[in-house]
């Protein structure tokens, strides 16, 4: 037979959503341990990864469209997150401080999602890498943003703000050589004409 669902919660609402989803054969196996989020990460990072996680589940695999997704979800993400920091401190932020964070969070929030999208593609494609994969995806990006933000809350902010650039720089140029090494072998494997 096939591989029966397991609900590792006792959550009765978790039970109610399963079923549903249409499903009613399913084991449940409560956690043991505490089933809280460790103070800091909130669902943030969890609700950008899962438009990209379903759009590369359910439609395609594709590393550019991948790649843009996570970066349209990035962008999105980050302009919400910079107008709600904006509203919440409109009177004791300058100019600069407010285009700098805006800069760096909306970079930062691109790598974030861009990143987890580009790397959809290779763990898509190997079926027993995408659920650990995705997790290590989802970790990465947590730790990377909370890095983010513990910088730009400390007394090295612009530090912070700096990061996503040098990130973003740094993966530029190896995704373009990456590219330019693949063109190189497609140009050498063409025959002479």
């Amino acid at each position: 037979g096939g591989k029966k669902l397991i609900l590792a919660s006792g959550s009765p609402r978790r039970k109610e959503l399963l079923e549903m989803l249409g499903f009613h054969d399913f084991d449940i196996v409560p956690a043991r341990g505490e089933e809280s989020v460790p103070e800091g990460l909130g669902p943030e990072e969890i609700v950008k990864a899962l438009p990209v996680l379903f759009f590369a589940f359910v439609f395609t695999d594709n590393r550019e469209k991948l790649l843009s997704v996570g970066f349209a979800l990035g962008v999105g993400f980050a302009i919400l997150e910079n107008i709600m920091i904006l509203l919440q401190n409109f009177s004791t932020v300058s100019l600069i401080w407010a285009l700098l964070r805006g800069f760096g969070a909306a970079l930062m929030h691109v790598v974030c999602t861009g990143v987890v999208g580009l790397e959809l593609h290779f763990i898509h494609q190997k079926k027993k890498l995408f659920i650990p994969g995705s997790f290590a995806l989802l970790v990465m990006s947590m730790t990377y943003h909370s890095i983010y933000n513990t910088l730009v809350q400390s007394q090295y902010k612009y530090f912070g703000f700096v990061l996503p650039l040098i990130t973003f720089v740094i993966l530029f140029f190896i995704t373009f050589r990456s590219r330019l090494k693949s063109k190189n072998k497609k140009i050498q494997k063409e025959p002479a004409r």
